[in-house]
């Protein structure tokens, strides 16, 4: 995911918020990742065989995370 976002272009911090879009990894369903944080930046949340509570074929998932990506960076040059 990190090689295929960079290529687009995409700066990626790890265990930061200083940016400008989160991606949480969880690996089961409950999304502790997400749920303990009291961040307000815009974010993409994986949860298990989840994006954004939608459920998504494991080899899906890093294609489903870069889309939603893509879409929030086109949606604020709108």
């Amino acid at each position: 995911m990190k090689e295929l976002l960079t290529s687009y272009g995409y700066h990626i911090s790890f265990n930061s918020f200083d940016v400008n879009l989160i991606i949480y990894l969880s690996g089961c369903t409950s999304n502790c990742a997400q749920k303990y944080s009291k961040s307000d930046i815009p974010s993409v949340v994986v949860a298990a065989l989840t994006v954004d509570t939608v459920i998504v074929d494991e080899s899906g998932i890093v294609a489903e995370i870069v889309k939603r990506v893509r879409n929030y960076y086109e949606q604020l040059e709108k």
